[in-house]
């Protein structure tokens, strides 16, 4: 993350939260400009956002996404692509706060199903909000671990450069790369919703561990904690590409 503000004080994420939770009982769109605002003042958030409207046709998008059942019944109906559904809940968002669409109608038509008008509001929160929180977020996430596998590419091949010419990276510097794999790994657990809290919690007290044992350079309890850690990891996919470098380090020392 770019703050060390906790992910679950990000103004984004309190804001699709309160929506979710039905926190919002008044009729209106001040709600939808509020979270709309989050997302433009967070730039991480934002570029994934301007990558995702970049050839996005929201008219035909949203013809795509209303259908009506055989009762007349009609519905929204969510792409499957992350990238799709960050696209069509952004524009529809914004035509809502620019008064193109009108949030009540909106709601009323497509998320009020058999239940009252006081349930579109949850129906609302879990069937577009939720959705739309979950895509950004995870978009977000793939990029960066794009960014993150670049610069590890660049510093392997800075490693290779310096043993070509009989110089291999001492101690001190595989130590610093073993401390940012950690911190890496920590980064992309704490975004990883999947996650379920024994592991995180279990994972944590590895990472401390390992970064302790690097800081006082005990190689024994080193190999031994980075084990642990690509054990224990091992069926989160999100973290395979840092705990392959965690491994490869390992092995240069």
């Amino acid at each position: 993350m770019e703050t060390n503000e906790n992910e679950f004080e990000r103004p984004f994420v309190k804001e699709c939260n309160n929506f979710i939770e039905a926190k919002y009982i008044m009729l209106g769109c001040e709600n939808i400009k509020t979270l709309l605002l989050t997302i433009q003042n967070d730039l991480s958030l934002m570029k994934v956002v301007e990558k995702c409207l970049g050839d996005f046709d929201f008219p035909t998008e949203l013809g795509k996404a209303i259908s009506i059942h055989q009762a007349q019944q009609k519905d929204f109906i969510m792409p499957k692509e992350n990238n799709e559904i960050v696209a069509l809940c952004y524009s529809t968002m914004q035509h809502i706060a620019d008064g193109d669409i009108d949030f009540e109608s909106f709601m009323s038509k497509y998320f009020l199903f058999n239940g009252t008008l006081s349930d579109c509001y949850a129906n609302f929160g879990h069937y577009f909000i939720l959705p739309f929180k979950n895509a950004l977020l995870n978009l977000e996430n793939q990029n960066k671990y794009k960014q993150k596998s670049t610069k590890v590419k660049e510093l392997d091949e800075d490693d290779d450069e310096i043993e070509e010419k009989g110089k291999p990276a001492n101690t001190s510097e595989i130590n610093a790369k073993l401390l940012k794999v950690a911190d890496d790994i920590q980064e992309i657990i704490n975004n990883d919703y999947k996650i379920k809290e024994f592991k995180l919690e279990e994972l944590e007290f590895y990472l401390k561990a390992f970064r302790e044992a690097v800081r006082i350079n005990n190689k024994l309890i080193i190999f031994a904690l980075a084990d642990a850690i690509i054990s224990s990891s091992a069926k989160i996919k999100s973290v395979r590409f840092e705990t392959q470098r965690l491994k490869d380090l390992c092995n240069k020392l």
